[in-house]
């Protein structure tokens, strides 16, 4: 947890959402992640936000379609640029997975959920790891679930 000043000179503490250490369950309300103008500045700051993050990192639609993918992400899946993978869905990144569980959990996350599976992930080099994949919710301003990310992190 850190702690953040508001713009009134309180004191408030905030859980990182993207923090290895805060890690909170699956089954969680998430209402931080809003993207409230789709079309402005939120969406620059968030693909930017996305090119930083250090782990795997996927936006999708709320049916699972990939959009975006950040450099880690395409290192890890050994594509050269995310237009490779956009229009791909979230079940093609991890074949071996139960569609089940994808399933399940991409309902979770557009009921407005976080959602958390423990998945065979392609690996730099080859092969595949073991990982942990967060998903969050992205709502829009009128608080429905516009969009997806994935985050992918070894275990």
């Amino acid at each position: 947890m850190d702690d953040f000043r508001n713009h009134d000179g309180g004191s408030a503490t905030h859980s990182l959402p993207f923090d290895a250490d805060v890690m909170p369950r699956s089954r969680r309300r998430v209402t931080m992640h809003r993207d409230t103008n789709a079309a402005g500045p939120d969406t620059s700051l968030a693909l930017a936000l996305l090119r930083e993050i250090s782990a795997s990192a996927y936006l999708m639609e709320p049916d699972g379609r990939i959009t975006q993918v950040n450099p880690s992400g395409l290192v890890q899946l050994g594509v050269a640029s995310h237009g490779d993978l956009q229009g791909r869905y979230l079940w093609d990144l991890w074949p071996d997975a139960s569609r089940e569980a994808l399933d399940t959990a991409l309902d979770d996350v557009r009921d407005g959920e976080e959602a958390e599976l423990s998945l065979r992930c392609p690996a730099q080099g080859g092969g595949r790891a073991d990982c942990r994949v967060r998903l969050l919710p992205i709502e829009d301003g009128e608080g429905s679930v516009s969009k997806i990310l994935a985050i992918a992190r070894p275990v």
